[in-house]
């Protein structure tokens, strides 16, 4: 084999166990990793090392150094769980990422998020353009996703000057914050990408926010 790369399967559910054997079987050493024990004790009998882990818990996925893998396949089906692990991941720099999108509503949240690899293998076939995500001044409506929505909205006042992460988005109110719109010195609205926890909420800010659509009615009549 000319390349024998080192590769972390996150979410061993039907699709990734077929994954699993496919890298396997072309020679590449394969780290498995799923919430559910069943799943990682039946990978662990083909992959070089499979971990039972949640895909959510930034400190577990920091411990498996994954980093220093050649790539990164993110096949979760929960819609929520698979944003976070993926913005766990680009905050922890891997060298390369390939996230699930199931729909193409799916696959422009990811981009937004700043995930530029993406695949459906039940429409793969079918994706050979990528719509502009930013076609409109903003998403305005709530997007419904099942029982979770993707909002876009204006920071409330209240909020400027904090930094992202005194807002407790994640810890109070389960939310994920997607990616931060701008405007720019020529008053054009541009998108940050990944959003620094750090970063400080300036005027005119808006942000792009998935979550479950009472704990989003929550965090929304909090700052009305």
């Amino acid at each position: 084999m000319r390349n024998r790369n080192r590769i972390a399967i996150i979410g061993i559910g039907s699709f990734g166990w077929n994954l699993l054997h496919q890298l396997i079987e072309s020679g590449h050493e394969v780290l498995a990793i799923d919430k559910e024990m069943g799943r990682v004790e039946k990978a662990a009998e083909l992959a070089a090392d499979a971990v039972c882990l949640e895909a959510t818990d930034s400190q577990a996925l920091a411990d498996q150094e994954l980093h220093e893998l050649d790539l990164i396949i993110v096949t979760l089906a929960h819609f929520e769980s698979l944003i976070t692990c993926a913005s766990i991941l680009m905050e922890q720099k891997v060298r390369r990422l390939l996230v699930r999108a199931q729909t193409p509503l799916e696959e422009k949240i990811l981009r937004m998020l700043g995930v530029t690899e993406l695949f459906d293998p039940d429409e793969q076939a079918s994706r050979n353009l990528v719509r502009h995500l930013f076609e409109s001044e903003s998403l305005q409506r709530m997007q419904p996703l099942g029982l979770f929505r993707i909002v876009e909205i204006p920071v409330p006042g209240a909020l400027m000057g904090k930094r992202i992460m005194d807002v407790g988005l994640r810890l109070k109110y389960r939310l994920n914050l997607i990616t931060v719109r701008r405007k720019d010195s020529e008053g054009k609205s541009a998108v940050l990408g990944v959003p620094d926890p750090e970063g400080v909420i300036v005027a005119g800010d808006r942000w792009v926010i998935f979550g479950h659509r009472q704990d989003l009615e929550i965090f929304l009549n909090d700052y009305s």
